[in-house]
């Protein structure tokens, strides 16, 4: 990592002032750094709390809230444009730097203790308490993530990408069971 200084540079330089930081990550060229930083309430260590901006040019520090807080691990894209973070019950959120609202992903049970990109920028890797290493691939970011759309506008997004469909059944405990229907193919294939 570079940092980016004119004049001498320093022997130290506090980025983040009088708060605990759990997992951190700063961008290849040291511009601008994310950390999940403790809630002082907590007394558990590792009980990590929300994502925070920083930057070595004296802005002062943000907190990103978009990435809930429960925050237990932390990526940034090698473009330092985007942000990955892993929470305390498994959920990946990856985002814009700036805040936005990130796409979430479930897959891991329990705790996320590392993620990381890959140098391209396409994929992110999560490693959680589980016992699991998972391979994500990076929104469009630009995009609207799909958990905040309308509902009628999720579920006709998810009845093109299966023909499975829950339909009410009185037979079964549930009340329900899967029907498979025909599958047309897609119009235009999606991209995992």
């Amino acid at each position: 990592m570079a940092l980016v200084t004119t004049g001498p540079l320093p022997v130290t330089q506090i980025l983040v002032p009088q708060v605990q930081v759990w997992h951190f990550a700063v961008s290849p060229d040291g511009r601008v750094g994310v950390g999940a930083a403790l809630d002082p309430e907590l007394t558990v260590l590792g009980q990590p709390s929300e994502l925070l901006r920083f930057h070595l040019d004296g802005t002062p520090v943000q907190t990103l809230r978009s990435h809930g807080n429960r925050v237990s691990a932390v990526a940034l894209s090698p473009d330092a444009t985007r942000v990955a973070t892993g929470s305390v019950d498994g959920t990946i959120r990856i985002g814009l730097v700036s805040g936005e609202e990130p796409h979430m992903f479930f897959g891991h049970e329990g705790v996320v203790w590392t993620m990381a990109f890959s140098p391209d920028g396409r994929w992110v890797a999560s490693g959680g308490l589980d016992g699991t290493v998972r391979l994500w691939p990076v929104p469009d970011v630009s995009k609207t993530p799909p958990h905040t759309w309308e509902r009628e506008r999720f579920l006709a997004m998810l009845r093109s990408q299966t023909n499975l469909r829950a339909v009410t059944d009185p037979k079964s405990p549930s009340g329900w069971k899967l029907e498979r229907g025909p599958f047309p193919g897609w119009a235009k294939p999606p991209e995992w």
